[in-house]
């Protein structure tokens, strides 16, 4: 325990906190404004350091800037809150100045980013007439909760049923499709384990998280932090891309939780045990796994998502790592373009080679 005291007093427990702090600033504001918030294309087109006073971080268009988010002229961009059982869950929306749009696009991040660290992708896709949706998941981002933490992984499928239910009255005629990465694919998964009806066209899982890299490492840690009770790790910083500017940025997110919960690991583990009794589902999934990742066990995860989605189509990025949305350019181009030609339409509109 003496340890632990000593863990909470350093540098990581500080930014975590000061994460938090910030977060629940940009919430206030927003709830200010009546729980929306607007912004202009142009107020959020040049990328620059975040300045993390109290009076610059009162105004969320700091935060795109300083992420690297591009938006074509007359993009209608903004972050809504929506209270989802005991959390404010942040939704933020970039639609296109288009009429019609493509279609929508559900977004999903994975475990301690946020939104906005897909930025490159949402640049992308709104750039090419579609209107993207995402969510922060509670303790990460804007979103309120306890940093990175979640006591059973069905509350992020909860919360994506929720946020579907939101979103649907607005896609009309036009296509749903989801890209999710990582944790976000976790959810996904509990959320079709849960029988509720998959309203997307299109499902794209971007190293979707089954469980952890080094996993019996990671259990024996597990027990022994229950041992001597720890309830909080520091987390360690993986390079989990090659492109340094993405690393860099990474490292300076003042969002970002650098303790991460033993509680979170648990859930994992519990989550883990449930995929062993899912059946089969016959829905059609894409998958993009990188070779060199070394965040979730790749092997393993493609050995359960074949199981459980037997038509699933699964792409290795030979060499590449964890966040292939965010990998030097010429990975993630491959990446996107292959991304663009899955959401686009058929070429004969009655072929049934829609999902080949």
């Amino acid at each position: 325990m003496r340890c632990q005291f000593s863990l909470l007093k350093n540098q990581p427990f500080r930014r975590t906190r000061s994460a938090c702090y910030l977060a629940a600033r940009i919430r206030r504001t927003i709830q200010c404004r009546g729980g929306y918030w607007e912004l202009q294309s142009k107020d959020i087109s040049e990328h620059e350091p975040l300045v993390t006073s109290k009076e610059s971080t009162h105004d969320p268009a700091c935060l795109f800037r300083a992420f690297g988010l591009t938006l074509a002229p007359k993009t209608h961009a903004s972050i809504r809150l929506i209270r989802i059982g005991q959390f404010d869950i942040a939704v933020y929306s970039f639609r296109p100045h288009l009429n019609p749009i493509k279609g929508q696009i559900l977004l999903l991040h994975g475990y301690i980013l946020h939104s906005l660290c897909q930025a490159p992708l949402i640049s992308h896709l709104a750039a090419n007439g579609w209107e993207v949706i995402s969510i922060d998941w509670p303790g990460h981002g804007l979103s309120s909760g306890k940093r990175a933490n979640i006591s059973d992984f069905s509350i992020y499928a909860d919360i994506l049923s929720s946020v579907i239910d939101t979103i649907a009255p607005d896609s009309g005629t036009a296509p749903l499709h989801l890209i999710a990465h990582s944790t976000g694919c976790s959810a996904w998964i509990e959320r079709m384990r849960s029988g509720l009806p998959d309203p997307f066209n299109k499902v794209i899982l971007i190293s979707p998280l089954i469980r952890n890299a080094a996993w019996y490492a990671s259990l024996t840690g597990l027990w022994l932090a229950k041992r001597i009770r720890w309830i909080l790790v520091p987390r360690i910083f993986r390079r989990s891309s090659h492109d340094p500017l993405y690393l860099n940025t990474m490292k300076t997110d003042p969002l970002a939780p650098w303790v991460l919960p033993i509680q979170w690991s648990q859930s994992l583990l519990e989550w883990q045990r449930k995929l062993h009794r899912t059946h089969p589902f016959e829905r059609t999934v894409t998958v993009f796994q990188g070779t060199h990742d070394t965040v979730v066990d790749w092997k393993h995860g493609l050995r359960t998502i074949r199981r459980i989605f037997p038509r699933s189509s699964i792409i290795q990025c030979k060499g590449q790592r964890h966040d292939l949305l965010n990998e030097s350019l010429p990975a993630r181009t491959m990446v996107f373009e292959a991304i663009d030609r899955m959401l686009a339409p058929p070429i004969d509109p009655n072929s049934d080679s829609l999902n080949a």
